[in-house]
């Protein structure tokens, strides 16, 4: 693939500049005439006469192919199109070059298929494979693209003779090359497959493309596809000098300064369709909207900066909780007990795929009472330690007969299965016991026998490092789930259409305001119900202000309100004591584990790396400085800070082994007045800890732990 542009540098420089950019869109302009002064006289030349509809509240009213409506009854229960469908359908079936901006759930993705197959329909000839591809949409991430393609699919049900298709990353070019080959009337792509087709599959047959849809607009700029479009609207754009057919259609929930750019490069004379009339949106798109004789002019926009009026369902209930760093992991854990009670879908946003894994592991062993991997990684190791000793005994024993039947024979694999069972019992045993609670049976028992976790709920993962095969699975099964927890980064906050959300639960805090609405607005979709919750620290409650500011007014959920959920019934003070016990049993868990202490400290590294990638607008409330690293490292259920557990742990995750607040010139990284006297104890207590952890001191750590006191309800130490 070549090397297209500087990156970040498309709208400054781009792939053409102004000049050329303009030229390019008067030719296109030019070709495919002017709607308000060309008409059709009969002959064929210029535009037909636009279509006027006389009733917008059915699919009817569209005049939309009968089997259209038929097979939207039957497969998807939709008999009346929402609001933004009703708005976009009159300009997308005049075939106008159209911006869309919505809320999501409103029905986007319907709004732009429905005209796109129904003209499909009625171009004068049955389309076919050997056609080529008259229709391109194209998407952000893999998981919308499998979303849209399986909405066109049920669409083109009665239709076999118009193909669709789909290519995105993680699949085999060969088999996309083939399909290809063979022809598809509706693609839709990742924006590097689609220029890696457009550029080296020769056999890809666009030429007669009729419509371009850029789906989650905003969201394409965003995970830095800017070269790549700039390189794929090129090919398009210089198609279109010589076709008066394509249409273009641009979706996107925000309209950004660069959005804005795109669609001024992209569309001719575009059509603009907003769910609500608001001045806030018209003075966005001030630069897009011709002004009207007499009209007042309108005045230029600042860059996005300021805030600006966000848009969020009515229906959408929000809250929010302030939570001590060390008490955040707790907090999660009562919440998705308490909301799991209930058949909720639940879907929990973190800033790093780290941190999704780890999560996910850990919560699926508080559900299960048990970790199955742990025991299988320890059955395995006493298995082998049992091999290996008889091989030893073997050996000493002279290579002597075993015996000669076969009774004997089963009787020593028999008596091997029970050897390596009990070793593996005692192993569990001690793990059980280190993690506080005491087994009952050989198996393990349940780890958490006093808390009913999360009531059988299904835990699901989702994140961008994630196998293609996996992604799609945890997307399928979490989807026609009833009830479950999904973790995720924001892989998951755009266009995906998962049912019957109920709680959005935002763990870590977005690096962008505007992903807040992302995220929240998986649900309460399409006049559903739906509740958002947003976990804050102490020192992020300003970011309520920043919310406030743009529309946006949540309420508050006391802390101990929620705890309570776990613990129902209990008084202050035992629900502390129960609080720090298991608070203690978890630490204990993860440091009897290997692979969940490398994993916790892999989800440590990465939070912290993720707390300093927030905006330079929000670095005056979410600015890394203002961490206390011991409490964040128990909200990993850690008892050290990453950097203090060893050489094992450093060298597996990654980690810079040094001494905490101190450069490797050995001067100190704070000013001495930026760090607290009490910041400056936590880490001695840590060197002290991490040297008595080498020599195996037990006795000697469970005292300075006990020391240190119980963790406070204010998030210091009392």
């Amino acid at each position: 693939m070549s090397n297209v542009g500087g990156k970040n540098k498309v709208f400054s420089s781009g792939l053409f500049g102004p000049r050329e950019a303009e030229v390019l869109r008067h030719k296109a302009a030019s070709s495919r005439g002017d709607a308000d002064e060309l008409e059709d006289d009969g002959t064929g030349g210029g535009r037909k006469n636009e279509k006027v509809f006389s009733d917008t509240t059915s699919f009817e009213g569209f005049g939309l192919d009968a089997r259209l409506t038929q097979v939207m009854e039957a497969k998807m229960g939709i008999v009346k199109p929402s609001t933004i469908q009703s708005r976009a359908l009159v300009p997308l079936l005049n075939r106008k070059d159209t911006l869309i901006q919505a809320q999501t759930g409103s029905g986007k993705t319907l709004a732009y298929l429905l005209p796109i197959v129904n003209d499909l329909l009625n171009i004068g000839k049955r389309v076919t494979r050997a056609d080529g591809t008259y229709v391109i949409v194209l998407v952000p991430t893999r998981e919308l693209g499998a979303q849209v393609y399986d909405v066109a699919r049920l669409l083109l049900t009665p239709f076999p003779y118009i193909v669709s298709g789909i290519v995105t990353g993680g699949q085999k070019r060969k088999s996309e090359k083939a399909s290809l080959r063979k022809g598809v009337s509706i693609l839709v792509a990742t924006p590097g497959r689609l220029l890696d087709h457009l550029q080296m599959t020769k056999s890809f047959k666009h030429s007669g493309l009729r419509w371009f849809v850029l789906d989650e607009a905003d969201r394409l700029l965003d995970l830095g596809f800017e070269d790549t479009l700039m390189a794929i609207i090129e090919v398009l754009t210089r198609m279109r000098v010589f076709s008066s057919e394509l249409v273009t259609v641009l979706v996107s929930a925000t309209l950004t300064d660069n959005v804005q750019k795109l669609a001024k490069l992209s569309l001719v004379k575009p059509e603009l369709v907003l769910l609500e009339d608001s001045e806030t949106s018209s003075s966005r798109l001030g630069a897009l909207v011709p002004r009207k004789a007499g009209e007042p002019e309108r005045e230029a926009s600042e860059g996005g900066s300021g805030p600006t009026s966000t848009d969020v369902p009515a229906q959408l209930r929000q809250f929010y909780a302030v939570i001590p760093a060390k008490q955040r992991l707790l907090s999660l854990i009562a919440f998705l007990a308490w909301k799991t009670k209930a058949k909720n879908k639940i879907i929990v946003f973190m800033s790093s795929c780290d941190a999704v894994d780890f999560h996910h592991k850990l919560l699926t062993t508080l559900r299960d009472g048990r970790d199955k991997e742990e025991e299988a990684r320890i059955r395995e190791a006493a298995r082998e330690k049992d091999t290996a000793a008889r091989s030893k005994l073997n050996k000493l024993d002279g290579g002597r007969k075993r015996g000669s039947d076969s009774d004997a024979s089963d009787s020593d694999d028999e008596s091997e299965a029970e050897l390596s069972d009990d070793a593996f019992a005692v192993q569990v045993q001690k793990l059980m016991s280190d993690a506080g609670a005491s087994s009952s049976s050989g198996s393990g028992g349940a780890l958490w026998s006093d808390v009913a976790m999360f009531h059988d709920a299904g835990i699901y993962k989702l994140h961008g490092q994630m196998k293609q095969a996996d992604r799609q699975a945890a997307f399928k099964e979490f989807r026609e789930a009833s009830r479950g927890v999904l973790v995720a980064t924001d892989v998951a906050a755009r266009g995906l259409d998962i049912p019957a959300i109920k709680w959005i639960v935002q763990y870590d805090p977005p690096t962008e305001t505007e992903e807040y609405v992302h995220r929240v607005g998986r649900t309460a979709r399409i006049g559903e119900s739906g509740s958002a919750m947003i976990f804050l620290l102490p020192s992020e409650s300003a970011y309520l202000t920043t919310l406030a500011a743009r529309g946006l007014s949540l309420g508050k959920v006391e802390q101990i309100k929620v705890l309570k959920k776990l613990y129902p019934g209990m008084s202050p003070r035992d629900l502390e004591n129960a609080c720090v016990t298991l608070q203690a049993r978890l630490e204990a868990y993860i440091d009897a584990s290997p692979t969940m202490t490398q994993g916790a400290a892999a989800a440590f590294q990465a939070y912290i790396r993720a707390y300093s990638a927030h905006s330079r607008e929000m670095k005056s409330i979410f600015h890394v400085r203002r961490l206390h690293l011991g409490h964040i490292a128990k909200a990993f259920a850690l008892r050290l800070i990453p950097t203090e557990l060893g050489p094992d742990v450093v060298s597996a995750t990654g980690l810079k082994q040094a001494r905490p607040g101190r450069k490797k010139s050995g001067k100190p990284a704070t000013k001495p007045e930026e760090v607290s006297a009490a910041q400056t104890a936590m880490l001695r207590r840590q060197r002290m800890i991490a040297k008595l952890s080498k020599k195996g001191d037990t006795n000697k750590i469970s005292t300075m732990q006990r020391l240190a006191g119980p963790v406070g309800w204010t998030g210091e130490q009392v």
